[in-house]
C-alpha cells in the first residue's frame, strides 16, 4: 500500500508540476497581452484627446484675441439701430460686413422681446428660440436691462443647430428689447468640423447643466431643417438629483473614464477637464467618445491560445495514456485487492484479466480464504437477530424491522399495526409445573402463532413470555382480525399442559406519523396491560 500511494503521489505531484507551468505562461502572458491592450488604448485616448484639446486651445486663443474687435461690432451695430428703426438686421449684417472688412467672421444678429424670446434674427433656425433655458444668456439680458451696458460672454457656446463655435455679446436695445451679436470664425471652424467628421470613431458630447436638469448633445455640423426650440425639446434632460445609468452624463458626473469592451472594439469615454484651463470655454462639459478597433489584438490573442490549447492537450494526452499505463500494470491491481479486502468482497479482477503475475497469486488465495469467513460470519450474523429458545426473530431483530417500517411511514404514509401479546399467569406456569414446561409452552405458542399469520407479518419475541407481531403495509381493520385469530387459536390449540388452558393477553395499536419507537411501544404495551386487567384473554385497541 505504502508504494501504491507512492506512486500516486508521485502521479498527482507531476501533474500539478504541469498545470502550473501551464497556467503560469498563460497567466503571465494573459497579464502581458492586458497590459499591452490597456497601454494601447490609453495612447489613442490621450492622442486623440490632446488632437481635441489643441483644437479647443486653438479656438480659446482666436476668440479671446478678437474680443474688443467684437465689443466694437456690437456698439457699433447698437447706435445705428437706436438711430435708424426702419433699420433691418440684413442691412445692418451686410453694413457690418463692409465696414470690417469681415472675411473670416460670420455674423448673427438677433432681437429679443421681454420674456427672452427671439422675434427677429439673421439665423432663422434660432427665430422664437427662449433664451431662459441658457442660463448664462438670461444672466447677461437682465444685466443690461439694469444698467445699459454692452456684455460679451465669458465663455464660447458650441451652437446646438450648426454646430459652430460662437462668442455672443448682450445689450439693451430700448424697453423691452434686446440686441445680441454672434461671432463665429468660420475659418477656424471649417478647419476644427473637417477634422472631427474625418475621423469617424471620435465623438464629441458637450453636458448642460441648467438650473435643476442636465442635457447633453453630440458636437456636430447639423444639415436637420429643425430649430433650435425644437432641437433643445428634442433632448433628454436627467434631474441633478436624480441617478441615471446615462453612460455619457455618469462620465461628467463621476469625473471618471469609462470604457466599454463590445465585439471586436473598445469604446472609451473620457472627460475633457483641460479645456477648462482656458479662459473662454469654462462653462459646460465635453465628454469624448472614442471607438478603438482591437481585432488585431484580439486575433494575436487568439492564435495564442489555439497553440496554447493543443500543447496544453497533447501534455494531458501523454500524462493520460501514462497514468492509465501506470494504473492498469500496478496501482490498479493492488488498488482492486485493497477495495476488496475492505468491502469484504471476492476478487474478480484478475478472473477476467490477462495479467498473471504475484498479485493474481495473492488474489486466488485471498478468495479461498474469503469464502471460508463469509459463510462462517453469515451463520453468526443470522445467529444474532434469531431467538435461541423459540427460534423465531429477537429483540435486536424487532427493533430494526420497526426503524425500517417507521421510516416508510414518514416518507410514504405506508400504514402499519404493531401487537404486543403477554401469556396470562405464566409465573404460575413456571412456579408450578417449572422452566423446562414454561420454555416448552414459549416454544409451541411461537409456533402456533407463525403458522397462523400472514407470510409479510413478522413475530418477534422481544422478552420472557412477550411477544410482537409487526403488521407491514395493513391498516388496523385487518390488523385486528389476525390478532383475534390469535388470540383463540392460542386459547383452542395450544395444549401443551394436559387440562391448562393458557391464554393471552394482546395489545394493537396503529402506527401514526407522530410516532416513533418509544411512543408506539409504550401505547401498545399499555393496552395490553389494559387487557391483562380487564379479566385476562382481551385483545385491546387503540
Amino acid at each position: 500500500m505504502h508504494i501504491r500511494n507512492t506512486i500516486y503521489k508521485l502521479q498527482i505531484l507531476f501533474s500539478l508540476i504541469i498545470l502550473v507551468i501551464f497556467s503560469l505562461f498563460y497567466t503571465t502572458y494573459k497579464n502581458s497581452y492586458q497590459t499591452d491592450l490597456d497601454t494601447y488604448i490609453q495612447k489613442e485616448i490621450e492622442f486623440n484627446k490632446n488632437r481635441i484639446i489643441d483644437s479647443l486651445k486653438i479656438v480659446s486663443s482666436k476668440y479671446e484675441d478678437k474680443r474688443n474687435s467684437f465689443l466694437n461690432i456690437h456698439n457699433y451695430s447698437l447706435k445705428l439701430l437706436k438711430e435708424d428703426s426702419s433699420l433691418t438686421l440684413k442691412e445692418l449684417k451686410k453694413d457690418i460686413k463692409n465696414k470690417y472688412n469681415l472675411t473670416d467672421i460670420e455674423i448673427e444678429l438677433y432681437l429679443i422681446d421681454k420674456n427672452y424670446v427671439i422675434y427677429e434674427t439673421t439665423f432663422t433656425k434660432d427665430l422664437g428660440f427662449d433664451l431662459s433655458v441658457i442660463t448664462e444668456a438670461k444672466d447677461f439680458l437682465d444685466k443690461t436691462k439694469i444698467d445699459e451696458k454692452v456684455y460679451l460672454a465669458d465663455n464660447i457656446s458650441e451652437d446646438a443647430i450648426d454646430g459652430k463655435y460662437k462668442l455672443y455679446s448682450y445689450s439693451k436695445l430700448k424697453n423691452d428689447t434686446y440686441l445680441e451679436l454672434g461671432f463665429t470664425d468660420t475659418k477656424l471652424f471649417n478647419s476644427i468640423s473637417n477634422d472631427l467628421n474625418n475621423h469617424k470613431n471620435l465623438s464629441l458630447y458637450r453636458v448642460n447643466t441648467n438650473g435643476e436638469y442636465q442635457y447633453y448633445y453630440k458636437m456636430e455640423k447639423r444639415n436637420k431643417n429643425i430649430s433650435k426650440e425644437d432641437h433643445f425639446k428634442e433632448l433628454k434632460k436627467f434631474s441633478v438629483n436624480e441617478k441615471s445609468d446615462d453612460i455619457i452624463l455618469n462620465t461628467i458626473r463621476n469625473n471618471k473614464s469609462v470604457i466599454v469592451e463590445k465585439d471586436n472594439e473598445v469604446i472609451s469615454y473620457t472627460p475633457l477637464l483641460e479645456y477648462k484651463e482656458f479662459s473662454l470655454l469654462k462653462y459646460t462639459d465635453i465628454v469624448m467618445q472614442i471607438k478603438i478597433d482591437i481585432t488585431q489584438k484580439i486575433k494575436a490573442l487568439e492564435d495564442f491560445k489555439k497553440i496554447f490549447i493543443f500543447a496544453f492537450v497533447i501534455t494531458i494526452l501523454f500524462l493520460y495514456f501514462m497514468f492509465n499505463w501506470i494504473k492498469k500494470n500496478f496501482t490498479k491491481p493492488i488498488e482492486i485487492i485493497a477495495n476488496s479486502i475492505r468491502k469484504e468482497e471476492t476478487i474478480d479482477y484478475f478472473n477476467e484479466s490477462k495479467n498473471d503475475c504475484e498479485l493474481t497469486y495473492i488474489s486466488n488465495e485471498y478468495n479461498k480464504l474469503y469464502d471460508k469467513l463469509k459463510n462462517e460470519i453469515q451463520i453468526n450474523k443470522d445467529l444474532t437477530y434469531i431467538d435461541v429458545l423459540t427460534n423465531i426473530k429477537n429483540r435486536k431483530a424487532y427493533n430494526e424491522k420497526l426503524k425500517e417500517d417507521l421510516s416508510l411511514k414518514k416518507r410514504y404514509n405506508t400504514p402499519f399495526c404493531m401487537l404486543i401479546l403477554d401469556i396470562d399467569n405464566f409465573k404460575k406456569i413456571n412456579d408450578f409445573y417449572g422452566h423446562k414446561m414454561g420454555d416448552k409452552v414459549l416454544i409451541e405458542l411461537s409456533k402456533l402463532i407463525q403458522n397462523n399469520i400472514r407470510v409479510n407479518d413478522n413475530l418477534f419475541r422481544i422478552g420472557g413470555e412477550e411477544f410482537v407481531i409487526i403488521f407491514s403495509q395493513t391498516i388496523l381493520e385487518n390488523a385486528k382480525i389476525v390478532s383475534e385469530k390469535v388470540r383463540d387459536i392460542i386459547q383452542r390449540d395450544l395444549n401443551t399442559i394436559e387440562n391448562q388452558k393458557i391464554t393471552v393477553s394482546i395489545g394493537l395499536s396503529e402506527v401514526t406519523l407522530e410516532d416513533n419507537e418509544d411512543m408506539i411501544f409504550k401505547r401498545v404495551d399499555t393496552l395490553m396491560y389494559k387487557s391483562k386487567n380487564n379479566a385476562k384473554n382481551k385483545v385491546s385497541i387503540g
